[in-house]
């Protein structure tokens, strides 16, 4: 059976869940355990589930070896108007980003491994930057500025579908290399948000052809 056992399973493994909201698997590492339920992250995307262990099964071995998709980032000098973000500036942040081609740059790396990026939504007349669209909202504070080029829009990601396989068991998720999306500081890449926790913890995804490639295979596997 495809199906992962309970008892071989701890924090960190590599598997594939079906996604509650849409039906779908995807590949994830798993967060938290408990008898009847496992938290789990998924890795091209980013957001977390609390799925049946039922819904949970081996990663295809085809899948073990492509690199995650989607990258954690941080928004680049822009901070919470208290000491803590707060549920506004989250909504806010998704309104403004998720599923949108967007321009963004890195500007270095946290100790926690997130990339400081900038991002600017050019597909209005006017170039939006995200951290003082969310600064002018009442839901962030800015302290630097930033430039505005140009970019063309581009289509989003297609989405990520995995069909349950056998495979070899208890593979760690950290295994697996990571996309490159930013290879230089200040150089601009075509991006898409996939998921948002607060604005100095989301996720995203490059906007190539070779990463909607990418997706493509892992869907076929």
């Amino acid at each position: 059976s495809s199906q992962l056992v309970k008892a071989s399973v701890v924090k960190g493994d590599l598997c594939c869940a079906k996604f509650s909201k849409d039906g779908s698997w995807y590949r994830a590492e798993v967060k938290e355990i408990s008898d009847t339920h496992c938290s789990v992250h998924f890795l091209d995307y980013g957001n977390t589930d609390r799925v049946v262990w039922s819904d949970i099964v081996h990663c295809p071995v085809e899948c073990t070896s492509i690199p995650i998709q989607a990258v954690r980032c941080a928004l680049y000098e822009v901070i919470p108007c208290d000491s803590k973000w707060s549920p506004l500036a989250a909504e806010a942040m998704q309104k403004l980003t998720v599923d949108k081609p967007l321009l963004g740059r890195t500007h270095g790396q946290l100790p926690d491994g997130s990339f400081q990026v900038e991002l600017i939504d050019t597909s209005g007349e006017k170039d939006v930057n995200i951290g003082a669209e969310l600064a002018l909202m009442g839901v962030a504070s800015l302290p630097g500025s930033s430039s505005k080029p140009p970019c063309s829009v581009v289509t989003p990601k297609q989405p990520l579908q995995l069909a349950p396989t056998s495979t070899k068991p208890n593979i760690k998720a950290s295994s697996l290399p990571v996309v490159v999306i930013f290879s230089k500081d200040e150089e601009f890449s075509l991006i898409t948000v996939t998921t948002v926790d607060t604005p100095h913890c989301f996720y995203l995804q490059a906007v190539t052809q070779s990463s909607v490639e990418t997706l493509t295979l892992l869907s076929t596997q």
